[in-house]
């Protein structure tokens, strides 16, 4: 807990304030006025423990178009980490969910490489306004590349001339995805003059730079590049970033890929090893065929690995037992695999998805499944379920225990992205006490409610200033909320960057 907060609550408590009290205790409204505008003036000045960062994220996470005001003015004074929300905001909450290109030359460097890596990612960039953007002068290298990758990547013109610019860049992380990109274009030539830069450096910068394009190479399936890699591959200077360039050419290029991964095998590959080889084919995905797993010869006692094999077969094999499969190897509570279905499953098909989350969710019931684990992947669960069938994350949380942390889990995951559905779902939700649930409900229901009564208003108040038991990324989505319902947000840009 900061020490203001800690100040701040204490200074509550000691008044005999807290959630739940007798009507007749109320707190003053201009007290708790000042405790909200607080809480947004540290989400807007930089902290030494970069923890304004979480305060953004969280008022981006309200989507409130009464924010552009308050992201306009953090754009034009904010520190530069601070720039990167504003700008990702003000897209969040713009009428076409678009960053605005002539914003992006303006920030400053290191903010238009997070800004262009973040809104590419999030799809609030189109390839015509990335176009636009790379037309405009003051644009940083990195964010240069980043913006050229991505284009290269879905089939789109770019300018060759700019490619061979950035190929002579002193940067050797630029020089060299500029060199695969031009690669990929068919400029083959390209990539030996790179292995020669790297030739001229120490083996800790070299190392760094290759094992940065390698995860550039997967992320824009630069297919041509598989050839170099396999030179990288055959020079023991490289040895340390062998399983990752093995990892890469699975990816690019899975035919060859296998067959390097068979020769690492060998004839009697011990169990870790086989456990690598098939995170490699799990991470390839439908690349590469079933008969790819038969390598991982499963033993019948090795339930991981064989779980592993089943996934990846029936998603190369295009399955509909993908979702049970799945299913069965997150129920082993493997952190690795965990991480990796997780992510598999933003690109899975919504059928398949939603029974998992659904699934992920539902576990939490179980007392002897409710590892805090569990608990955060429940949540993250809720919040795709939320995206892809909101109609069933609602009906889940209606059927939520009151107070269990199943209905903890699901509040959580709504509020990433409330609707107006899941506030007024939350609004009939029973709140007699002041547990985190409750807490967890009176905000949900703020995010469209038109109106609070003056008791839940306190409570809100209350939650912003650190009586709520919420994380601190709640606090100031409380802190907002409390004093847009309570008509005092008209000057409130004014007041957050005045002096303190």
């Amino acid at each position: 807990m900061q020490p203001c907060r800690a100040l701040q609550v204490m200074a509550i408590l000691a008044a005999g304030v807290a959630l739940g009290v007798d009507s007749n205790t109320h707190a003053a409204g201009d007290d708790l006025a000042q405790s909200s505008i607080r809480v947004l003036k540290r989400a807007a000045a930089p902290q030494p423990d970069g923890s304004h960062l979480g305060l953004l994220l969280g008022l981006r996470r309200l989507g409130d178009p009464d924010l552009k005001e308050f992201f306009e003015r953090l754009l034009k004074d904010g520190h530069w980490t601070a720039q990167v929300h504003a700008a990702l905001g003000l897209a969040e909450i713009s009428p076409d969910r678009q960053i605005d290109p002539s914003l992006v030359s303006n920030l400053a460097p290191e903010a238009q490489e997070s800004v262009v890596a973040t809104g590419l990612d999030l799809e609030l960039l189109t390839p015509e306004h990335a176009q636009q953007i790379l037309s405009q002068d003051g644009l940083s290298p990195m964010a240069r590349i980043l913006l050229l990758a991505e284009l290269v990547w879905r089939n789109e013109l770019v300018d060759q001339e700019d490619l061979g610019r950035l190929a002579k860049s002193d940067d050797l992380h630029i020089c060299g995805l500029a060199s695969c990109l031009m690669a990929q274009l068919g400029m083959a030539d390209i990539l030996p003059a790179y292995q020669s830069r790297l030739a001229q450096v120490g083996a800790e910068v070299r190392l760094q730079a290759i094992g940065w394009l390698l995860d550039a190479i997967r992320r824009y399936d630069l297919s041509a590049c598989a050839g170099w890699l396999h030179t990288l591959l055959n020079d023991e200077n490289n040895a340390k970033l062998a399983m990752q360039i093995q990892f890469t050419l699975l990816e690019i290029d899975p035919v060859k890929g296998q067959d390097v991964w068979r020769r690492w095998l060998g004839e009697n590959p011990s169990y870790q090893q086989r456990m690598q080889y098939g995170l490699g084919l799990l991470t390839a995905g439908a690349k590469v065929p079933s008969s790819a797993y038969e390598p991982l010869t499963v033993k019948p006692y090795e339930e991981l690995l064989g779980a592993m094999a089943r996934v990846g077969k029936a998603i190369s094999s295009d399955s509909n037992e993908v979702a049970d499969a799945l299913i069965d190897l997150l129920d082993l509570d493997h952190a690795i695999s965990t991480e990796w279905a997780i992510n598999f499953l933003v690109e899975a098909p919504p059928d398949q998805a939603q029974r998992v989350y659904a699934h992920l969710i539902d576990r939490t019931s179980n007392a002897q499944r409710r590892t805090g684990q569990n608990i955060s992947l429940a949540v993250r669960g809720a919040a795709k379920l939320n995206e892809i069938n909101p109609e069933q994350a609602i009906q889940r949380l209606q059927k939520a225990p009151d107070d269990s942390p199943q209905q903890e889990a699901i509040l959580l995951g709504l509020l990433e992205r409330a609707t107006p559905e899941s506030s007024r779902a939350a609004s009939s939700i029973r709140r007699i006490g002041s547990g985190r649930a409750d807490s967890l409900t009176l905000i949900l229901m703020s995010r469209h409610s038109t109106s609070l009564t003056p008791e839940d208003l306190e409570k809100l108040g209350l939650i912003a200033g650190g009586a709520g038991r919420v994380p601190a990324v709640l606090e100031v989505q409380a802190a907002w909320l409390y004093l847009k319902h309570a008509g005092q947000s008209a000057d409130l840009v004014k007041r957050v960057f005045s002096d303190p």
